[in-house]
């Protein structure tokens, strides 16, 4: 694995910052409720994406990210799917974080499920995480989310059950530290 500030690389994948040229395919991913509901802050009423220059301007928020190693949004770029991305992981402080919390998290095209990209894209996440200097990590997610869920598990995090701290309603809470990282990695 070969990890830069803002660029990861594994076996098969790319992880990347978002380009202005990825405009459309973000689009295409956003714009789904199906793909959209389990990353809105509001379940019943995720805000899709409504046309591409929305997310060019997605885009320009998520370079924002960058800013504060070794936090970013990447885009999860499959080595043989000719730049187009599959997905994205992010590694950001949680909102209302009381002890600076950061979270990982990712998303992907329906057309990427099962193949093992979240999987391998947050274990790289978290290898740059941890080599950053973070202690812990945190996910969450909605509860009924079972997919993350199992990518999670798969990544050896503790679940800690549900909370309403960071986010309104309920999420399913589950964080790994740098030294259970270390010890099980996947």
């Amino acid at each position: 694995m070969e990890i830069a500030e803002d660029r990861i690389e594994t076996d098969r994948l790319v992880l990347r910052r978002w380009r202005d040229s990825d405009a459309a395919r973000l689009y295409d991913i956003q714009s789904r409720v199906d793909v959209v509901q389990w990353i809105s802050d509001d379940f019943d009423n995720p805000r899709l994406l409504t046309d591409v220059d929305d997310a060019r301007d997605r885009i320009s928020r998520y370079q924002e990210a960058f800013a504060h190693p070794p936090q970013g949004i990447w885009a999860i770029v499959p080595r043989d799917a000719a730049e187009v991305p599959a997905g994205a992981i992010l590694l950001k402080t949680l909102p209302n974080a009381e002890h600076g919390e950061v979270d990982i998290g990712w998303w992907l095209h329906p057309d990427s499920h099962g193949r093992g990209y979240a999987t391998e894209g947050a274990g790289a996440v978290l290898d740059h995480a941890f080599a950053g200097g973070l202690r812990e990590v945190w996910a969450l997610m909605y509860p009924a989310n079972m997919p993350s869920r199992a990518v999670m598990s798969r990544l050896g995090m503790t679940d800690l059950g549900v909370h309403e701290r960071w986010y309104p309603g309920e999420s399913q809470v589950m964080r790994i530290t740098a030294a259970e990282w270390s010890r099980g990695r996947p």
